[in-house]
C-alpha cells in the first residue's frame, strides 16, 4: 500500500469465497475438500503475475493482490479465475462438484479506498453484495 503511495499506482484488493465447501467436504470427506482447496489456490495463482500477491484469508477464502491494476483489470482476472476453476472442477468428473462455485469481491487503491484496511473491508462487502446477486458487485463466477 505504502509502495502504491508512493509510486502513484493503483493496486487490486480480491477476496474470493468457495461456495458449498462445506456441504462438499460432509459429502465426500475431507481429503476430497482439501483437493478442491488446491484446485482453487492453483486456479487463483495461475491468473496472476509473479508480482501479486495471494493467500488463503479464512477457512474457504482466499485473498490477492493485484498491484498496478485498476478495478476493470481486476474484474477481468476475477473472471479467469472463475474460468480456470470451473474447467478444473470439471476435469475431476465428480458430480458433486457441480455445487461449488466461487463468489468474488474486490476493491482498489486509490479509487475506493486509501487505507489498506478499508480496501479490504470494501472488498469483503463487495464478496457479499456478489453472493446476494448485486451486478455492482465483482461477481459470481
Amino acid at each position: 500500500m505504502e509502495r502504491s503511495k508512493r509510486y502513484e499506482h493503483s493496486l487490486a484488493v480480491i477476496i474470493a469465497d468457495i461456495e458449498n465447501l462445506k456441504s462438499y467436504n460432509e459429502a465426500r470427506g475431507q481429503e476430497a475438500g482439501d483437493k478442491v482447496l488446491l484446485l482453487v489456490a492453483d486456479s487463483i495463482r495461475s491468473q496472476m503475475r509473479r508480482s501479486d500477491v495471494a493467500c488463503r484469508y479464512s477457512d474457504d477464502e482466499f485473498a490477492a493482490i493485484l498491484m498496478h491494476v485498476d478495478s476493470a483489470r481486476a474484474q477481468i482476472v476475477v473472471k479467469r479465475m472463475g474460468k480456470s476453476l470451473t474447467k478444473k472442477l470439471k476435469d475431476l468428473n465428480d458430480p458433486a462438484t457441480a455445487d461449488l462455485s466461487l463468489s468474488a469481491g474486490l476493491a482498489s487503491f486509490p479509487d475506493d479506498a486509501n487505507t489498506a484496511d478499508d480496501l479490504v473491508r470494501l472488498a469483503d462487502i463487495s464478496l457479499y453484495s456478489s453472493k446476494l446477486g448485486d451486478p455492482k458487485a465483482a461477481q459470481k463466477v
